[in-house]
């Protein structure tokens, strides 16, 4: 059984400025990274990249962002190689981007250390949704799934949809809300079995 966690993330922004995430290193927003060095506070943005990362494990049998060595570079070139050059204010404060990436971006011929060394970029990453689920899923979800992801997986904190937006939005309404009452009302048929079993008989 999978269960999902807000990984001690439940605070207000409004009262408690906060420059790093508890969540797993993999799910880190990129912001995390240079927040200190911008004196800019994360908030609820950040929840929604990682959220979108908790989403994707649960669906898919791997996380979105796989590494063996999950420093704060290495996370950041994983994110990248989903979603190509970094904003140009970050790629100028990350001392170790040409141990990665020459200067236009692109994957050094010779990277001093690397996680990957190709972009996958994220359509392709929700097709591996596909192999793991081993055609459960049909591509018109698949297609309505990868609408949210897109709006969730932006290096921009600003310009990621808000959690209201997702749950909201086209693919929570026709799948996730239908999966999840059919989930409830078997539980509560169940229930109701259940309830019948255990009452006395009569003689």
């Amino acid at each position: 059984m999978t269960h999902d966690t807000d990984f001690g993330e439940s605070w207000q922004p409004s009262l408690m400025a906060r420059y790093k995430t508890h969540a797993p290193d993999l799910f880190h927003p990129p912001e995390v990274m240079f927040a200190k060095k911008q004196e800019r506070p994360i908030s609820f943005p950040s929840y929604v990249w990682t959220s979108g990362c908790t989403i994707y494990a649960l669906f898919a049998k791997r996380d979105i962002f796989e590494c063996f060595r999950s420093d704060s570079d290495d996370v950041l070139v994983e994110n990248i190689s989903m979603l190509g050059k970094p904003p140009q204010k970050w790629w100028d404060l990350w001392d170790a981007k040409y141990d990665f990436l020459n200067k236009n971006g692109e994957w050094d011929a010779r990277p001093t250390r690397s996680c990957a060394n190709e972009f996958t970029r994220l359509p392709a990453r929700v097709d591996y949704i596909a192999e793991d689920r081993e055609g459960s899923m049909t591509d018109e979800e698949l297609g309505d799934l990868l609408e949210p992801f897109e709006s969730m997986f932006r290096f921009l904190p600003e310009d990621r949809m808000s959690i209201t937006e997702i749950a909201n939005g086209p693919w929570m309404k026709k799948w996730g809300l239908p999966a999840f009452q059919a989930v409830q009302q078997a539980k509560n048929e169940s229930d109701s079995a259940s309830e019948i079993c255990r009452r006395p008989t009569k003689h």
